[in-house]
């Protein structure tokens, strides 16, 4: 009996290996035909989205499941702006008003009211990619009034309320982006001076001095930083914050100093693990972030060497990308400030942001 097990065994395992029953990675020549496979899956995940799990650690993991215990209406919010943003950054989908009813009704109001700020980067989107932007507004207004109901009396704004004095660089990411559009499009100068305000304190004093890296967190009593400064994705969040202000000289500059430091840290062909200083495999929810980095700062100085370190961060994210077109490898959200996760799968948001990056590559490359 144990020889028609064990054979049974190495015969799935023969075939496994084969990538008959598992998934094979790295199958794409060139960008052109990686960008095609990712695009084919965001496209069917924007209407019907893989659900990204809060946390692992339950007893029972399929009673969790099944009780939806580890889901989280705020998390899936930035998974759909991801791929929104990956889709629509190149018109690869021509409806965004069909897709923008999804959200919101025909009186222009949210179906769900969102009740955190993680939904400003998913309203951002929706604000960004509608042509009438009059009509969406009551819901742009809410998400606005969402997020100055958190404002303290310091002028910045907690992630969640039961964190007052916590700062973390998530929330740039998350807040910065609305705040600065929705101000630019309905005259409201309050609102891009939240935004200003929040980027302006965090580099004051969320980021590490020598490297200018951010860390996760800092505590605006004690000006302590908290959880580590070389987080992929939570450079990824300061990237997505700091993308807001772009056209301003200061913040420029500082794009720039992040883009050389983070070249330090990067080997040839390669992207970037979960924690930017360590060796191992490829993130890719921060190493996709990063590489539209890259090509922000190829885009405004026509430096080279950072059209090369985009096209070395894509070089990974197709090793990463399973023949399906699903970019693989992305760490799961964070438990807590500190408490990194150690899953790492599939993720939308990566996904979005992996289709922008191979979207502007290949543009970039054609005129070049």
């Amino acid at each position: 009996m144990r020889r028609v097990v064990n054979k049974i065994y190495s015969t799935i395992n023969a075939y496994a290996l084969n990538g008959i029953i598992k998934n094979r990675y790295g199958d794409f020549s060139n960008p052109y035909t990686w960008k095609c496979s990712l695009s084919n899956v965001a496209k069917k995940w924007l209407y019907k989205i893989p659900i990204v799990p809060v946390t692992e650690n339950y007893k029972h993991p399929l009673m969790a499941k099944l009780l939806r215990l580890n889901r989280n209406a705020s998390i899936q919010s930035w998974q759909n702006a991801g791929l929104i943003e990956g889709l629509f950054v190149d018109k690869n989908l021509q409806d965004f008003s069909d897709l923008c009813r999804k959200w919101i009704n025909e009186e222009g109001e949210w179906k769900i009211t969102p009740n955190t700020i993680d939904h400003s980067l998913l309203a951002y989107m929706l604000l960004k990619y509608t042509e009438n932007t009059d009509k969406i507004k009551p819901a742009m207004d809410k998400m606005y009034e969402t997020i100055k109901a958190e404002q303290t009396s310091e002028g910045t704004i907690p992630y969640r309320r039961n964190m007052p004095e916590l700062r973390l660089v998530d929330t740039l990411g998350m807040i910065c982006p609305f705040l600065m559009l929705y101000g630019k499009i309905y005259n409201v100068q309050k609102a891009s001076s939240i935004a200003y305000k929040q980027m302006d304190n965090f580099i004051e004093n969320g980021l590490e001095s020598s490297s200018g890296l951010p860390y996760h967190a800092y505590n605006v009593n004690t000006r302590e930083h908290i959880g580590v400064n070389a987080w992929g994705r939570g450079i990824g969040w300061y990237i997505l914050g700091l993308e807001s202000f772009i056209e301003c000289e200061k913040y420029r500059k500082i794009i720039f100093s992040l883009a050389d430091t983070l070249l330090l840290y990067q080997r040839k062909g390669k992207g970037f693990p979960w924690l930017i200083t360590f060796t191992g495999q490829c993130e890719t929810s921060g190493t996709s972030l990063i590489g539209n980095l890259y090509l922000d700062c190829y885009e405004l100085s026509g430096d080279a060497k950072y059209f090369s370190a985009a096209e070395d961060c894509i070089t990974a994210l197709m090793e990463c990308t399973t023949n399906r077109g699903i970019l693989w490898n992305a760490q799961g959200d964070s438990k807590g400030i500190g408490l990194y996760s150690h899953e790492f799968g599939l993720m939308p948001f990566a996904q979005g942001y992996a289709l922008k990056l191979a979207s502007r590559f290949i543009n970039i490359k054609e005129k070049i």
